[in-house]
């Protein structure tokens, strides 16, 4: 959902984007590992907003230092400055001084993010609109990844995809409101807060599917058990027995290592039924961020040398259980009581 303040004639505008759903959406969760993932998706899809943003200011600029200048000459909230995510995504490494640590992976960027630019209230609607683009684009294409993974893996059927993707579709919300930057910056800023809310509560959605209920080809019709609302896509304690069963013969432990199996077969995680939403969430961090991105590679790479933990602790106990480890494993053995 988008809208523009009147394009009356000025030299500047304010602009203001926020993406969600937030709390229901980290929330829903059976772990601290699926905390961490709900609240560092939320923080990836800003910084790629931030990263378009760079790259339109910079007239399609590809070099990083140029992009990253106009950004930051732009946004007035969040600063970029020492935001090690921000700065993966402008040109695909961290600052030396967070390599080895867990800052890269921390989701401190909030879903709002507030800039200004030198350009009329029409050309800064074009813009919003492509940064809003962006977005939804690194949505799908990891929602993308994700569903291809799993086909590979032997996880879900081609029957779910059409549950799938409309989940995804449904999932992402986006709202943004740009004002004319004329008198004293507060004025404007209220303004465009109260515009932003009412475009908020006004907004158009995706709606549930109306008419009498329907078995998709999978033949599963039980709900999402974190969210109550999307219909799972696998799960439930009779598919976690069988695949357990099933893949406890395997005798190439590295291929084990590699599937998604090991993040799904867990003990803690039995009888839960997935929806895609839930699915990604559970799954993407190992798949995207590890396979296809390199940021848990890149943590992986320093750890080993630093003596570094994993960046995120799955339980309590874990704090003390890290001791043992001498190298990141985005995915170790499950180590809670």
């Amino acid at each position: 959902m988008n809208a523009s303040h009147d394009p009356e004639s000025g030299s500047s505008a304010l602009l203001k984007f926020q993406i969600g759903p937030v709390q229901d959406f980290i929330a829903q969760a059976r772990s601290t590992r699926d905390f961490w993932s709900g609240s560092f998706l939320l923080s990836w899809l800003v910084a790629a907003g931030i990263r378009e943003l760079g790259r339109q200011l910079a007239k399609g600029s590809l070099i990083p230092s140029e992009c990253f200048a106009k950004a930051r000459e732009s946004l007035i909230f969040p600063a970029v400055e020492a935001q090690p995510l921000i700065q993966f995504f402008f040109d695909g490494t961290a600052p030396g001084d967070f390599l080895g640590t867990t800052e890269l992976l921390t989701p401190n960027l909030p879903n709002i993010f507030v800039f200004k630019v030198e350009t009329e209230p029409t050309d800064a609607t074009r813009l919003a609109r492509a940064i809003e683009k962006s977005i939804r684009e690194e949505w799908r294409g990891i929602s993308d990844q994700c569903w291809v993974k799993c086909l590979r893996d032997g996880i879900v059927s081609t029957g779910f995809q059409e549950r799938f993707q409309r989940q995804v579709d449904r999932f992402l919300s986006i709202a943004w409101q740009v004002v004319p930057l004329r008198g004293g910056y507060a004025k404007v800023y209220e303004t465009l807060s109260k515009h932003l809310d009412a475009v908020r509560q006004c907004r158009d959605f995706k709606a549930w599917r109306a008419g009498r209920w329907r078995r998709d080809a999978g033949g599963l019709t039980e709900k999402d058990t974190l969210s109550g609302k999307e219909e799972a896509i696998i799960g439930g304690r009779k598919w976690f027995d069988d695949t357990k069963k099933a893949t406890s013969h395997w005798d190439d432990e590295r291929k084990k290592r590699k599937s998604l199996w090991n993040i799904l077969l867990r003990e803690k995680h039995a009888g839960d039924y997935l929806g895609a939403i839930t699915l990604i969430k559970r799954i993407w961090h190992w798949h995207y961020l590890h396979d296809e991105k390199g940021v848990l590679s890149l943590h992986t790479k320093e750890a080993s040398t630093s003596r570094t933990q994993f960046p995120f602790p799955r339980s309590l106990s874990d704090f003390e259980a890290a001791r043992k480890f001498s190298s990141f494993d985005p995915c170790p053995p499950d180590l809670s009581p």
